[in-house]
């Protein structure tokens, strides 16, 4: 308790002087005692100014009366709600709890746009406008507890969303009470907000690794594994037949040391012709022949059946060197780009950043695949229960891509506001009750029935597809190739048969 001795409105200094020292203190109590002066009204109004002034709520007032007076002191309470007034002491506790009753007083608030935090929308039977989201429905809660009434700071409109750091810088300006939005930040803010409604993370949001498609499919099958194994075989399996046939049979062919017209067709598995031979050494190369070409067919098939059925999966992004080296890049609100830069240096060059906030959200809460996005964990665990639904993920994150570990959001309040006290008890006791997970649910609910949000598969399994000519791209690009070699090689053939012929004449 803090007890004042006045004589008059040149002691109003004094007020001044603990303010400072009581601020963040909505416990203490002051006492303010004076003797009856002449302009008694001018010295209450003078105080009670000085006490709305400095958000003073337990004040009490005691006029004492000289000895030789009949009359009693008289005893005055400070009456801050509705409006700051006196009122004449009747026995009730000296230091009652005001914030337990609002007196329906009005508190001046605003809200976002951003689900699941805030939704604003029309109701489609009504025509009226409705709030949902967590916070609204907090704050709603909190004047109904407390018989307060509320008022926005000016009008909303849907489709206009009002980035949650502008609200929080109008309590600079006390253009409002409480807002509809909550704030996070170093340890020097937290005096002026509330105990944490919502504990999250800020994450990065990327698409998940698509399945391969066809195209794709046939790039792996014919890759330069499939082609060094033949190539490999081929020209081993060659050289040891050619070397046979020169020194046993007479017949040497510079060209079959590379390519030998009998060893490539079993290479692939396919028939080819033996030479009828009691050379046991020659007969161990066709045998070595046939395990090539059984081997390099059967692991051939079974790697066309198995990924034309069960396609793999492009690589995850998973952390933020990945996300570095990937094409994706990262759409931010510029607002938001602001506090986020300085933690994110290494992915830099990965971010895009763009000044129109409904762009953003809309590209978000659509899934557009074209980018990845900021998020915090609280939406995301919306993102993923709409994603529940779908047979494929579209969007998916790791602990690799989290920008911040620690997220407390709480209310953000005027300086020694006197409705921290009531919103940190009703805190409490929301999160006792559940109410915030509810209201997660309720929220998600709403944005289904106003179709926000949609819980349809965008990637339904389908039937088994006839396959197009763009699936065989790079079987046509060998058959090209191949063709185009062939073509080359038999130009150069026909080139040296009439050199040759030339040069003998």
């Amino acid at each position: 308790m803090c007890v004042l001795l006045m004589q008059g409105s040149k002691d109003m200094y004094l007020l001044n002087i603990i303010a400072p020292i009581l601020d963040y203190i909505r416990q203490s109590r002051i006492l303010i005692l004076t003797k009856r002066i002449e302009n008694l009204e001018d010295f209450e109004k003078e105080l009670l100014e000085l006490c709305q002034h400095h958000s003073m709520t337990n004040v009490l007032l005691m006029v004492i009366q000289e000895e030789e007076e009949k009359e009693e002191s008289v005893i005055f309470m400070l009456k801050p709600y509705p409006e700051y007034h006196w009122l004449a002491w009747n026995s009730t506790p000296f230091y009652p709890q005001h914030w337990r009753n609002f007196e329906k007083k009005y508190l001046l608030t605003f809200t976002d746009q951003t689900p699941p935090r805030a939704l604003l929308f029309r109701d489609p039977s009504t025509r009226e406008m409705r709030l949902s989201g967590f916070i609204p429905r907090m704050v709603i809660l909190f004047a109904r507890h407390f018989n307060a009434k509320l008022k926005m700071f000016e009008g909303l409109e849907v489709g206009r969303p009002v980035h949650y750091t502008v609200i929080n810088d109008m309590l600079e300006t006390e253009q409002l009470d409480i807002p509809m939005v909550l704030d996070t930040g170093p340890e020097e803010k937290w005096m002026n907000m509330t105990y944490p409604l919502d504990v999250a993370q800020g994450i990065f949001m990327v698409p998940c690794a698509q399945p391969r498609n066809i195209r794709e499919v046939f790039n792996i099958l014919l890759g330069w594994k499939f082609f060094g194994c033949i190539g490999i075989c081929t020209v081993t399996l060659s050289l040891m037949h050619s070397l046979y046939d020169h020194l046993f049979f007479g017949n040497y062919t510079p060209f079959n040391l590379l390519l030998n017209e009998r060893i490539l067709p079993g290479v692939l598995g396919q028939s080819f012709v033996a030479r009828k031979t009691h050379l046991q050494g020659l007969k161990m190369v066709y045998f070595l022949l046939f395990l090539a070409g059984l081997n390099v067919s059967t692991q051939f098939s079974a790697r066309v059946q198995t990924l034309f059925t069960h396609p793999t999966y492009h690589q995850q992004i998973e952390d933020m060197e990945q996300l570095r080296q990937s094409p994706l890049k990262i759409l931010l609100d510029a607002i938001e780009a602001q506090y986020i830069l300085p933690h994110i240096e290494a992915v830099k060059s990965s971010l895009i950043i763009t000044q129109n906030s409904t762009f953003f959200q809309e590209n978000r809460q659509n899934f557009n695949t074209r980018y990845g996005y900021y998020s915090s964990s609280t939406l995301w665990q919306m993102y993923r229960r709409k994603q529940q639904y779908f047979t494929h993920k579209v969007f998916c994150t790791s602990d690799g891509l989290t920008v911040f570990r620690l997220l407390p959001w709480g209310f953000r309040l005027q300086f020694n506001s006197p409705y921290q006290e009531p919103l940190n008890y009703l805190i409490h006791q929301v999160h006792a009750a559940g109410l915030v997970q509810a209201w997660h649910s309720s929220t998600f609910s709403d944005m289904l029935r106003l179709k926000l949000i949609s819980i349809r598969d965008p990637n339904p399994e389908r039937a088994a597809k006839v396959l197009v000519v763009n699936d065989f791209y790079w079987t046509w690009m060998i058959v090209a190739i191949g063709s185009g070699l062939g073509l080359m090689v038999f130009l150069g053939e026909l080139w040296w048969h009439r050199r040759g012929s030339v040069f003998f004449k």
